[in-house]
């Protein structure tokens, strides 16, 4: 879908939601962690510039190796303050990491919603304004996300998946199963409750931050320190997560700053196991059902390879794999007790 599709579907804020447009007014913060993408940043300014209803502050927190991201607050702080948004810039002085940003974010923040998203997502014109809606509407909520649509719903893919306890797709639920990975609500259709919370864009209220923080043992640009975060939020407050279809956006998932391809899957496995020992019940029934999905991760990875027609190009990515959970086996008394400080060189990018 184009950007201007996204950004331009009416002339600015007119929702006659008068409930949502002053909970809007007094209290949204918004939170952009970024590194080395001013582009799509820039875009993402623009669609929050946009909205219907609208961030009262917009906090970029700059893992950049240069001084372009800056630059770029910097020339928009003065449109946006026309608009009535503080877009604020905060350069993170200790080791880049989304965990380590967010959490600045966090405490930067003034306002009573919390909104953290990905730099290179773009949103809806009324984005904002669904989720609001959804906090309005269910006093209990403490963490709401908007939606948008992933590659999960291959049929043949989704039927392995559920044979090995991997990531999956079920009409309008979200489950974390016992071996780590998840049911995904895909399709969905309606607004729902849920154990967690992505990453590309969530948002929650300012008192969760008093009792929970993100977990920097995970470090680096980051992979399942959003499920790890929002799925403690989930045990502390039951029924208090949700995820609304109303409130669309498009995830590009950039390729810039990312990691190799190794190393990415090293990562993977090391946060996988580390989230299973943190946040699953520790039953036999379980660790055997983990070991099973490790398989299973094998299987469809050279499945799907088989089915590309790619075996030979991409052959290394299942000896990368299978490498990367003997590491990371080798290393699993330090990952059950947190200690992942093995991986810092090998992660880092």
């Amino acid at each position: 879908m184009a950007f201007f599709e996204c950004c331009e579907r009416s002339a600015g804020p007119q929702t006659n939601d008068a409930s949502v447009r002053h909970l809007c007014d007094l209290t949204v913060s918004v939170i952009i962690p970024t590194r080395n993408r001013p582009e799509e940043l820039s875009t993402l300014l623009t669609c929050l510039s946009e909205q219907t209803v609208r961030p009262r502050e917009i906090i970029v927190i700059d893992d950049s190796d240069d001084s372009k991201t800056e630059q770029l607050v910097r020339e928009n702080a003065g449109e946006l303050r026309i608009k009535r948004i503080t877009l604020s810039y905060a350069r993170n002085e200790n080791e880049k990491s989304l965990t380590i940003a967010r959490n600045l974010g966090v405490s930067l923040a003034k306002f009573e919603i919390i909104m953290f998203l990905d730099d290179d997502v773009e949103l809806y014109n009324n984005y904002l304004e669904e989720v609001l809606k959804v906090y309005a509407r269910n006093p209990a909520a403490v963490g709401v996300q908007g939606y948008f649509k992933t590659g999960r719903n291959n049929s043949l893919s989704n039927a392995m998946h559920k044979v090995f306890y991997l990531s999956q797709s079920v009409q309008n639920k979200w489950q974390i199963l016992p071996s780590g990975q998840e049911v995904f609500p895909i399709p969905l259709t309606k607004t729902i409750d849920c154990p967690r919370l992505s990453g590309a864009n969530h948002s929650y209220r300012k008192q969760v931050f008093k009792l929970l923080s993100f977990d920097e043992t995970l470090k680096g640009y980051g992979f399942g320190e959003d499920k790890d975060f929002s799925y403690r939020v989930s045990k502390k407050y039951p029924k208090g997560l949700y995820c609304t279809p109303n409130a669309k956006l498009i995830h590009k998932e950039s390729t810039k700053a990312r990691l190799p391809r190794k190393s990415q899957l090293y990562m993977e496995s090391v946060n996988d196991l580390y989230f299973f020992y943190k946040n699953i019940p520790q039953t036999l029934s379980n660790k055997a059902i983990y070991a099973w999905s490790r398989i299973g991760l094998l299987i469809a990875m050279f499945t799907g390879l088989l089915l590309k027609s790619k075996t030979k190009a991409y052959l290394p990515q299942i000896a990368y794999l299978l490498s990367s959970y003997l590491w990371a086996m080798k290393h699993s008394r330090e990952i059950k007790t947190g200690n992942l400080s093995f991986a810092d060189e090998v992660l880092r990018n």
